[in-house]
């Protein structure tokens, strides 16, 4: 069984049927937070009931009720005559119940957009995956960690871990957009042993399994297509994100000119995402103008063709131009643009299957780390021509 919620149904797992009282699940999330967070310490005295109840503003019912789930899950030890403290062994915080019924609830972290459609291919093959496991129920929550501005895109990210180790979440599937932003939080599932797979982009700081494709090699095959049609001043173009797969890409590009005797020209290596009709116009202007483009993915590559038409040029006639993921198979209209096509869906089946294998292993901790690197493939169209006598 396979089930997309969103986050709202986070609240949803909960130890005890009060916690279905709105004011109980405030005061038990508060609580929860300030033991994990060790604002309240091992072996530390909570507050009162009469002290809690005074500082959210309910009945004491409410505050014994926070603590008995509190207590359920051994995060807080009550004896009687005695005010409730935090627990001196802090368990792991797992959802046991959920296992003993067979059940996990699995959450996945994904840069969702409107003009994405690679994500939601990776997300298709995250529930296909999911579906064909009948022997055992799932529940899968989908949050987003993308917005146009990058600032939120970090506290979206943020706010989604927080979450997932707030809530007991059993594994979880990561396309990773923060950087060093979120580290601290993913750290702490590693720490509480909560299974974590990567996807597209990889953090050698994150022991954690781990699928993509070989970028290095991926781009070098693209630029060595480029070279065989006789081009050798070739640009290599990026946007924004300077993160694993960029740098990748980029040391791709280098390696195939590099193997061809060729120098690359700092000049041609281009921060475009920004401002593509000014790249476009920036590398018209050059002594030697590049005759071909490498962009590091499919969005910034339409991004630049829509510059260079606006400027009176076209591809291939003035330069050729490659791109990466291939967008546009999932676009009704005939695909023009020849790019890396990335395997999106079999990338989120497989992270299903290296997390449910860590969680139905009796020992998942003695596994050793798996980095699987699926196979790409060059789909060449009409956006690249072989060079002609006269532009070389």
């Amino acid at each position: 069984m396979g089930r997309v919620c969103g986050q709202s149904e986070l609240q949803g797992i909960l130890p005890v049927s009060e916690m279905r009282n709105p004011s109980v699940q405030k005061v038990y999330g508060a609580l929860r937070q300030r033991i994990t967070g060790k604002t309240y310490r091992e072996g530390m005295w909570l507050p009162t009931e009469r002290e809690l109840a005074a500082e959210f503003s309910v009945d004491r019912s409410v505050v014994r009720a926070a603590i008995t789930s509190l207590v359920e899950q051994g995060l807080v030890v009550r004896q009687q005559g005695r005010r409730p403290w935090v627990n001196d062994q802090i368990p792991v915080i797992r959802p046991p119940s959920l296992r003993r019924q067979g059940v996990y609830t699995l959450a996945a972290i994904l840069p969702q957009t409107t003009n994405n459609p690679c994500v939601y291919a990776l997300l298709c093959g995250i529930q296909r995956a999911l579906q064909s496991h009948t022997e055992a129920a799932h529940r899968l929550m989908v949050f987003t960690n993308h917005v146009k501005d990058p600032k939120r895109d970090n506290n979206l990210e943020q706010n989604a871990l927080e979450a997932i180790l707030e809530d007991n979440i059993s594994g979880l599937i990561l396309w990773h957009i923060s950087g060093a932003q979120t580290m601290p939080s993913l750290h702490k599932l590693i720490e509480q042993k909560i299974p974590m797979v990567l996807v597209d982009r990889n953090e050698a700081d994150i022991p954690c399994d781990f699928v993509g494709i070989h970028n290095r090699y991926s781009t070098a095959q693209a630029v060595r297509t480029l070279l065989g049609m006789g081009h050798k001043r070739i640009a290599f173009l990026h946007d924004i994100e300077m993160v694993s797969t960029v740098h990748e890409r980029e040391a791709g590009y280098r390696d195939a000119l590099q193997e061809a005797g060729i120098v690359p020209d700092p000049s041609l290596i281009l921060l475009a995402g920004l401002n593509p009709a000014e790249a476009v116009h920036k590398l018209v202007s050059l002594p030697q103008p590049p005759t071909a483009l490498c962009c590091v993915n499919d969005f910034l590559a339409h991004s630049i063709l829509l510059a260079m038409e606006e400027q009176g040029l076209h591809a291939p006639s003035d330069f050729s131009v490659i791109g990466f993921d291939d967008v546009d198979r999932f676009t009704p209209g005939p695909a023009a643009l020849t790019t890396v096509q990335q395997p999106f869906e079999q990338m989120g089946a497989t992270a299903v299957e290296l997390l449910l294998q860590r969680l139905n292993s009796r020992s998942p901790e003695s596994h050793p780390l798996k980095h699987v690197l699926l196979p790409t493939m060059l789909q060449m169209r009409a956006s690249i021509a072989p060079l002609i006598k006269e532009q070389q």
